[in-house]
């Protein structure tokens, strides 16, 4: 997808996350409710292990999550993304990308919350 429309997207959705990259967009349906469903990827370069601080770090692959996004126009919005994992040959210890639109753990954005909130 062109950076460009993948800019265009994520801005659309809310999301400021730059390494977050979109790669496609369907419209589906769940429980007689139709969705819009983005498949995105997130990954960045990583220098040294978050757990014991050598540069010892490769990539090792994908985790899918799946997240629930704020509405607009009364359709709901979900993400499938996912997330690069990465290994460590020091400490032989993984851990993942992280993104600021959940808090670990979790599959409901900052923003639907808040959305639930206000009504």
């Amino acid at each position: 997808m062109q950076m460009s429309l993948n800019n265009s997207i994520l801005n659309l959705l809310g999301i400021e996350d730059r390494n977050i990259k979109v790669l496609n967009v369907e419209t589906t349906s769940k429980n007689n409710e139709q969705l819009k469903v983005t498949h995105a990827s997130l990954s960045y370069p990583v220098a040294r292990c978050k757990n014991c601080g050598f540069e010892t770090v490769v990539k090792n692959g994908f985790r899918k999550t799946h997240l629930r996004l704020a509405s607009l126009n009364g359709m709901r919005y979900e993400m499938i993304l996912a997330k690069q994992r990465y290994y460590c040959s020091n400490c032989q210890t993984t851990f993942g990308a992280t993104t600021d639109l959940t808090k670990p753990n979790q599959t409901l954005t900052r923003k639907l919350k808040s959305q639930i909130m206000l009504f």
